[in-house]
């Protein structure tokens, strides 16, 4: 009776535990490793998101309508068209600056054949005023010149002859009287001598009035007479010079005047054909179209048959070539870190984009802005308002990625920067999860040999899932390495984490300090006797606590 009694509460326990559902297994798919030394490099983890470091503003010259225009996010090449404005109303305006040029060019080859021969007609006025002045100058030279030499000999041979027929007739008339007186000759012949004496007295003073003549030279009315001719001479070439020179200035201003308004028209036109090349606006690079939104009041982006202006460029063109992530560093690290300047590199850095898991770019500290800022002071008032401020300092500061990925990286991705900042030679790391928290105690599993042994850790740095052991721990010991909890999708709110929450975060959070370990977690090992298995068998003498991805223990974090 006893047996049968035994025999039907086991069939009943063995019944209901096949109908109840067996609870899964927190340790399936653990792992023992066994415990080594390695380096460990302490490193700052910021969030950020991707920029290009290139972003070309692509813009008209002048307003008008917009004809067409690529969609946005189409990837162009460099020289490829992006957009073209109407051009009914620019081709208009050069056929009448081309008409009004055509027309300017015609009067300055007329105003210069006016003064071609306004130049001839005045040369030749010059040269008559210029003969007359020469002319009237002889003559007042031959005026002033008076007597000359010929006309000192004339004067004296006039007065020696006038002197010779005188005394000739003196000399006569005294051979002329003793023959009269004797008888030989007649009265009548001495009267004849008598009045040839008179006559040659006569022209003796007729003589010496004309050699005096002849030897004062010009009278004082001829002497000024001359003067004056002359002097009205030089009056008339010098009004012939300043008349020539200034009808030839008046026709050079006018020659000035066309040639300044032919230069004028020809850089307006060189302008509008230049505006008429550039109403297609061509790549300058390969990149992605990005639409800017424009407008004075209600901002909105451009559409086919808007009017665009030269002062809001409506499209933007960032090149993928080069990316930099923008992101921030806490006070206490940016003293650490090094800006590209005057040929030396910048610091260097990781970065790990959310995307493309796995990959890993290298960068360059290329920017660190000069002013330190609260975590959260970028935030909309009304976020700052709702969540204040985080409390924890912070510089903004770019990173320059080193290689290229322009099939794969876009704008706005976001990313983690890891700044490597020391380095821990000969330390245990053990994977983050693999230590059990409960307040300030930290514990790890450890394998002996009665099972599992759960024992006391002190924590050192903690850097990207990773943490040192500072003490609590030998190598060649085996621990127990739990599967990585699972990742939750969350859908991330607007704002960043605020509070002491920010400035308290460790490892890969944003704002954190911690090492990074440098040759990843401690290698597996097979498990010792009692280990689990991947069947989820548990080792004899152990606790049978079940743990799964969620927190396990009293303030405990999840394995």
């Amino acid at each position: 009776m006893g047996v049968s009694l035994t025999v039907l509460i086991a069939w009943a326990i063995g019944v209901v535990g096949w109908d109840r559902p067996a609870a899964a297994d927190p340790l399936d798919g653990a792992e023992w490793a066994v415990v080594k030394c390695t380096d460990f490099t302490e490193s700052c983890v910021e969030d950020g998101r991707l920029l290009p470091v290139k972003v070309t503003t692509i813009g008209f010259m002048h307003s008008g309508r917009l004809a067409w225009a690529v969609e946005e996010g189409t990837r162009v090449k460099k020289g490829e068209p992006i957009a073209t404005q109407e051009t009914d109303e620019l081709k208009e305006n050069i056929q009448r600056t081309e008409d009004d040029l055509a027309v300017a060019e015609r009067g300055l080859a007329q105003q210069r054949q006016a003064r071609e021969l306004e130049t001839k007609r005045l040369d030749a006025e010059l040269q008559s005023a210029r003969d007359g002045l020469e002319l009237a100058g002889l003559k007042e030279k031959e005026t002033l010149g008076h007597p000359t030499p010929l006309e000192r000999d004339e004067a004296d041979n006039l007065l020696k002859g006038a002197q010779a027929r005188l005394a000739a007739a003196h000399a006569e008339l005294d051979s002329m009287r003793p023959l009269v007186a004797k008888g030989y000759a007649n009265r009548a012949d001495l009267e004849a001598k008598e009045l040839a004496l008179k006559l040659a007295e006569t022209d003796l003073a007729n003589a010496t009035l004309q050699a005096n003549l002849l030897l004062a030279g010009a009278i004082a009315a001829d002497r000024d007479r001359a003067r004056l001719n002359r002097q009205q001479a030089e009056v008339a070439y010098k009004l012939k010079e300043l008349d020539r020179r200034t009808s030839l200035e008046k026709i050079d201003a006018k020659i000035d005047a066309a040639e300044h308004s032919i230069k004028r028209l020809n850089q307006k036109l060189a302008d509008q054909k230049r505006e008429f090349e550039d109403s297609t606006r061509l790549a300058p690079h390969d990149g992605i179209v990005v639409y800017r939104e424009i407008g004075w009041g209600e901002k909105k982006k451009l559409a086919v048959g808007d009017r665009v202006s030269r002062w809001q460029p409506p499209f933007d063109l960032p090149s993928y070539e080069k990316m930099k992530v923008r992101a921030q560093i806490p006070e206490s690290v940016v003293r650490r870190l090094a800006t590209r300047r005057d040929g030396q590199p910048g610091s260097k850095a990781l970065i790990r984009v959310k995307t493309l898991p796995g990959r890993v770019y290298h960068g360059e500290v290329i920017w660190i802005d000069g002013w330190a800022r609260d975590r959260n002071a970028n935030l909309s008032n009304a976020d700052v308002k709702a969540h204040g401020l985080s409390g924890l300092r912070v510089f903004d500061l770019e990173v320059e990625l080193e290689e290229s990925d322009p099939e794969r990286l876009r704008e706005g991705f976001k990313a983690t920067v890891e700044f490597p900042i020391a380095t821990l030679r000969g330390v245990i790391v053990l994977p983050e999860h693999a230590v059990r928290k409960a307040g300030r105690q930290a514990t790890v599993r450890v394998a002996s040999g009665s099972g599992i042994e759960e024992r006391v850790v002190q924590l050192g740095a903690v850097s990207n899932g990773q943490v040192v052991i500072a003490s609590g721990l030998k190598e060649g010991e085996r621990v127990l390495i739990p599967p990585a909890p699972t990742e939750e999708v969350v859908v991330e709110p607007p704002v960043q984490t605020v509070g002491g929450n920010e400035a308290s975060k460790v490892g890969g959070g944003s704002g954190s300090m911690g090492p990074m370990p440098s040759g990843g977690g401690p290698p597996g090992a097979a498990a010792p006797p009692g280990a689990p298995t991947k069947g989820g068998e548990r080792p004899p003498g152990g606790s049978g606590r079940r743990r799964g991805g969620g927190s396990s223990g009293k303030g405990g974090r999840g394995s």
